[in-house]
């Protein structure tokens, strides 16, 4: 990941953190911080990461950002020549994937043909190589949106030096009402596990850390986990919450006693985290 990264002033305190690109900052923000100051009184501050902005949005953030309770940081096109230096090797992805992976892979290739995913995992299934069947047009499509995703766990360390409780988030959510976290007690890091059976056993939307020792060791492993995919070039989409399954599996992660998320504008949970095309409609 960039560690070359600008700021208005660094988190501090109790705060929610997400990081995304231009695009969905003008598009979700308004919506993410109004919700915020509404509706949070537990956490004192939001901090948005924005991946490549331009000079304008840079110089309106410089100009404009006079509350205590937001701040920002930005990293600039760096991030692009990163990227296009990443190679697929698809053998190294064949040898290396768990097959659930593989399956998450074609079925996001493939998103909104469930009769065509069906049938590639039928292929899979018989037995025909996960090379053949994959689109290496898509994974590379892929590789920046997985940056954008994962960046909020892999965040120059620079950045939370002053957060006592991080509560990481996407910033295409909504906060409906106050979260009753303790911030005392409980297990230091805390995700939403999810009650289905699939790729992975935690969404990756909704993260709760107290950087106390072991809360600073998940922010280590998980930072590392993700600059190693990146070295490695196996950087594909759901990278993030895979990495917080292996932290569950070093013990650093356990999931919350109670279900604060939901994905859709009518639930009565705390938090919304909208999925798919209707989050372009919220």
């Amino acid at each position: 990941m960039i560690d070359n990264f600008e700021y208005t002033y660094l988190p501090k305190g109790k705060v929610i953190i997400c990081a995304c690109d231009q695009v969905y900052f003008e598009i979700f923000f308004y919506k993410l911080y109004t919700s915020f100051t509404k509706n949070i009184s537990e956490f004192n501050q939001l901090h948005i990461h924005l991946i490549n902005p331009d000079i304008n949005l840079i110089n309106s953030i410089k100009k404009g950002n006079t509350k205590s309770n937001v701040s920002f940081s930005w990293e600039g096109e760096a991030q692009i020549s990163l990227i296009k230096k990443l190679k697929i090797n698809i053998n190294d992805w064949e040898k290396i994937l768990p097959i659930k992976i593989k399956k998450l892979l074609l079925a996001h290739s493939f998103s909104g043909l469930p009769y065509v995913q069906f049938l590639y995992h039928l292929a899979l299934s018989l037995g025909i190589p996960w090379r053949f069947l994959i689109s290496k047009n898509y994974i590379k499509k892929s590789f920046s949106k997985t940056y954008y995703a994962s960046r909020r766990f892999a965040l120059p360390k620079k950045l939370l030096t002053k957060t006592t409780h991080i509560l990481f988030i996407d910033i295409d959510s909504e906060f409906k009402k106050d979260f009753n976290i303790s911030f005392s007690e409980g297990f230091s890091v805390q995700a939403i596990k999810r009650k289905e059976l699939g790729w992975s056993n935690f969404y990756a939307g909704l993260v709760f850390v107290r950087m106390d020792e072991v809360g600073k060791s998940f922010i280590e492993n998980i930072y590392k986990m993700i600059n190693d995919s990146l070295d490695k070039n196996i950087f594909y989409w759901g990278i993030d919450q895979s990495c917080l399954d292996m932290c569950y599996e070093k013990n650093l992660l356990d999931s919350f006693d109670k279900n604060y998320m939901d994905f859709t504008q009518d639930s009565d949970a705390s938090f919304i985290s909208y999925k798919g095309d209707k989050k372009w409609n919220q």
